[in-house]
């Protein structure tokens, strides 16, 4: 799935768990990706939508894999510490 929230920050991440429900929440999808070109800004939030979509897709035995991940992406995983949670998802 191809996100389209622009910014995913504290004030509009709900929009963007609404995109990621819709797509992976209801039943098995084909394409377990998620794809981040459209984020040009984004806190936190962005790890917390990456993580819930990480859990989402794993109880259907899926695996999320992220593709045209802003580079801040990792510099917040980092920053986190959690960055070896993610890491195998990023492409």
């Amino acid at each position: 799935m191809k996100l389209q929230q622009q910014t995913i920050t504290m004030t509009t991440a709900h929009l963007a768990f609404a995109e990621v429900d819709a797509a992976f929440g209801a039943s098995r999808p084909a394409d377990s990706s998620i794809d981040l070109s459209s984020v040009t800004h984004a806190d936190s939030s962005l790890i917390a939508l990456l993580l819930h979509a990480h859990r989402t897709l794993g109880r259907g035995g899926q695996t999320l894999k992220i593709v045209n991940a802003p580079a801040s992406l990792e510099r917040l995983l980092a920053a986190y510490g959690i960055e070896t949670l993610l890491q195998g998802a990023l492409s």
